[in-house]
């Protein structure tokens, strides 16, 4: 799950790249990637490890980094 939400930030950097406005990156963010990360949580939620929370926030991170440099 978190290879690929982190595959699917091409789109946000493509996107930046391409001129794409603050919004257009936050449509795709929820669209694409947060999706990926809030499939099912509720139902594993107990499971989840230290490991795994850190690597769906350092994907969250890195997205906002994509959208928020150069701004």
């Amino acid at each position: 799950m978190c290879q690929k939400a982190q595959k699917r930030l091409w789109s946000l950097r493509r996107i930046k790249d391409l001129g794409g406005s603050i919004d257009d990156l936050l449509i795709v963010f929820t669209l694409q990637i947060r999706v990926l990360l809030e499939t099912a949580v509720g139902a594993w939620n107990g499971a989840l490890t230290l490991k795994n929370i850190k690597q769906m926030e350092i994907i969250q991170i890195l997205a906002a980094k994509i959208k928020l440099k150069k701004l």
